[in-house]
Order: C-alpha cells, then sequence, then structure tokens
C-alpha cells in the first residue's frame, strides 16, 4: 500500500466520522426544537444560526413553533 492509498483510506475515514457527527447533532438538534427548547439557546449550543436550526428541525419533521403552540392550545 503506498502513500496515496493511506491517505485516500484516512480521509474516508475522517469524512464518515464527521458525516456520524452531524447526523447526532442534528437528531440532538431536532429533539431539543420538538421539546420546546428556545431556538436561540439552541442555535447558540450547536455553534448555528437560528435559522439553520429551524431548517434542521423541519427536516426532521419537527413542525414550526406556530403548530406546536396550537396543539397546546387544543
Amino acid at each position: 500500500m503506498d502513500h496515496i492509498d493511506r491517505i485516500r483510506e484516512a480521509r474516508q475515514a475522517r469524512d464518515e466520522a464527521v458525516e456520524r457527527a452531524t447526523e447526532a447533532l442534528h437528531a440532538a438538534i431536532a429533539d431539543a426544537v420538538r421539546d420546546k427548547a428556545p431556538v436561540e439557546q439552541v442555535a447558540a449550543a450547536a455553534g448555528y444560526h437560528r435559522n439553520h436550526v429551524g431548517r434542521i428541525a423541519r427536516e426532521r419533521g419537527v413542525p414550526d413553533a406556530r403548530t406546536l403552540r396550537r396543539k397546546d392550545e387544543s
């Protein structure tokens, strides 16, 4: 195995680790938003902008805050 193959394997391993970590972070963000944590706090803890947090939650099927409030009121 030459150096180039080792570099490619290491890069592949790094990419896979980043993907797993991102997936875990996005799942935690969606859970926090679903549990009605303040989006600003979630964004600050995740190091993301609040709009990005909202997009992540929506992509994972979390209803927006207005919908969650309506469900609580009924």
